[in-house]
């Protein structure tokens, strides 16, 4: 068993809210990794989970009320919580972190209640006639929009690219298959990490080493000065801090590494010490081989996962 947090790292991170409580390299700089953040105006609410976002004129309704003061914290979890598996369960002794698959979207009720650093993301699975996976014909990084539009969702503005990056992250029985999965954070140091070089999620439910898949994730943070947030991985992610574009490792490419120092960005990215934000991050397994998803951060969530009102399976 590792040992419990100090206080002093406890009292840098808050609560994630969710259901189901049963559930290293930092880059310095700013925003980095083809992702310069656009410039606008501060989006910025004083807690709640994903409040509406503002952005130049732009309303998106983020599925949560704004206003409400950051919660009290909950436990942190510093070993793998029960029904998870390691990130990498060839290599357990070697990643950090773990998953849960809850099951098919439509069946996993909405978050509720809260628990500690655990994170609620939709995985969806897609077939190799896909026109953007396997077998496509375009595997060239592009650009997408900053800041993200109204549907939370990431906007290719480039003429290259995926042909269809708007089915990606929305549920469309015809081309993907979505599931709930809950992401555990392993706590070190003073970070929080999820580190897998094979990670396929979705094993348990048949697909074996399954590369074609997309991530999605949308939740809060406080922001308090001194933040880092990095993400190495393949193929495709894209990180949105208060709206505004942090990460862009676009198009199939082997692992490679973002960051983002938010002090560093601040003034691009809208941030106010003292203030909650929104924070979007999207990833894609187009093409074997190697699926790789590592997540490092500092940020203090006040929300671990928000299934958006469009997405939720009726």
């Amino acid at each position: 068993m590792r040992p419990s947090l100090p206080h002093h790292v406890l009292a840098l991170l808050l609560p994630l809210a969710l259901a189901a409580c049963s559930s290293e390299g930092t880059n310095g700089g700013g925003v980095n990794a083809g992702g310069a953040a656009s410039r606008g105006g501060s989006a910025s609410s004083t807690g709640g989970l994903l409040p509406p976002l503002t952005l130049g004129g732009q309303t998106s309704q983020g599925g949560g009320a704004g206003g409400m003061a950051v919660g009290t914290p909950v436990e942190v979890l510093t070993t793998l919580p029960a029904g998870f598996t390691a990130a990498d369960p060839e290599h357990p002794e070697t990643s950090r972190g773990g998953y849960k698959v809850l099951g098919a979207l439509a069946d996993v009720p909405p978050p509720q209640g809260e628990c500690a650093n655990i994170l609620r993301i939709i995985v969806r699975d897609f077939q190799t006639t896909h026109d953007d996976f396997e077998h496509a014909s375009d595997w060239s990084a592009y650009e997408v929009a900053s800041p993200i539009g109204p549907t939370r969702k990431p906007e290719k503005t480039s003429a290259n690219g995926p042909l269809h990056l708007e089915e990606w992250y929305q549920n469309l029985p015809e081309v993907n298959q979505p599931f709930a999965v809950d992401l555990w954070l392993e706590p070190v140091g003073s970070t929080f990490v999820f580190d897998s070089t094979a990670f396929f999620p979705l094993t348990a439910w048949g697909y074996q080493d399954n590369y074609l898949f997309t991530t999605e994730l949308h939740t809060n943070f406080e922001y308090k000065g001194g933040e880092v947030f990095t993400f190495r991985g393949d193929d495709d992610v894209f990180v949105f801090v208060n709206g505004f574009l942090g990460v862009n490792l676009s198009g199939v490419h082997d692992a490679q590494e973002g960051s983002i120092a938010l002090d560093a960005a601040a003034i691009e990215l809208g941030l106010e010490v003292g203030k909650s934000y929104t924070f979007d991050l999207f990833q894609a397994e187009r093409q074997p081989s190697g699926s790789n998803f590592r997540l490092e951060t500092t940020l203090s969530f006040t929300g671990c996962g928000v299934i958006l009102p469009p997405d939720i399976v009726k």
